[in-house]
């Protein structure tokens, strides 16, 4: 955000270059906003069953709640400024090339470490969504019970005896799991806040210019 201001202050044209130059800033801004918003509403989501707002809290949310890890996930790559989250790319570029044109190379290289830096956090968070959470069940073909001289099939429950060669099953009860808790609601407000995030990132990603062209000609 600061990158664009400092480069007004060494743009030859003091009217027009110094416009575009804030412009960039502000369009930087308005564009990182709508997708701060999904972000933030998301993780708002998580803390409600996760107050401890840890990055762990977010494993598996592809398990849990697909709809909200794919929306952060978008939100994330954004942020980062990679696909398909044009809207950050684009955003970045602005920045840069408002360095650039002022002659503020090394400064478009500090902020250039700086992205770097920044896509290692974002892309951890974004695949601890998708990764399996703990404790769960293993993979299919994994081996199943190891038979045993009382379970010869494998099977708990099921011992073969003299009447019933071919074991007794086990009653209903004693292998009956209790049911898993429903999912909470969640408020209206996230759901609006995430909705409206992702269609405006998707649309801004679909055309970042205009929002350029909105902080430089309009507002400025």
């Amino acid at each position: 955000l600061l990158v664009p201001i400092a480069s007004a202050a060494y743009t030859a044209d003091s009217s027009g270059g110094a416009a575009h130059a804030v412009g960039s800033t502000v369009a930087y801004a308005l564009m990182y906003a709508a997708v701060n918003l999904g972000a933030f509403a998301v993780a708002a989501l998580v803390a409600r069953t996760s107050p401890a707002n840890r990055v762990a809290d977010y494993r598996g949310l592809s398990a849990r709640r697909p709809l909200a890890a794919l929306a952060l996930a978008f939100f994330l790559l954004c942020l980062a400024g990679l696909p398909p989250g044009i809207i950050g790319l684009f955003a970045k570029v602005t920045v840069f090339s408002a360095a650039v044109d002022a002659g503020l190379g090394w400064l478009a290289v500090v902020m250039a470490v700086n992205v770097v830096i920044a896509l290692y956090y974002y892309l951890q968070w974004t695949a601890v969504l998708f990764r399996a959470p703990e404790g769960a069940p293993a993979a299919e073909g994994a081996p199943g019970p190891v038979p045993t001289a009382a379970h010869p099939e494998g099977v708990p429950g099921a011992v073969p005896t003299s009447a019933h060669p071919e074991g007794v099953p086990a009653p209903v009860s004693a292998v009956a799991q209790e049911p898993e808790p429903a999912k909470a609601k969640i408020p209206a407000t996230l759901t609006a806040a995430i909705g409206l995030a992702a269609v405006l990132g998707i649309a801004l990603s679909g055309a970042p210019q205009l929002v350029l062209r909105f902080a430089s000609g309009v507002l400025l």
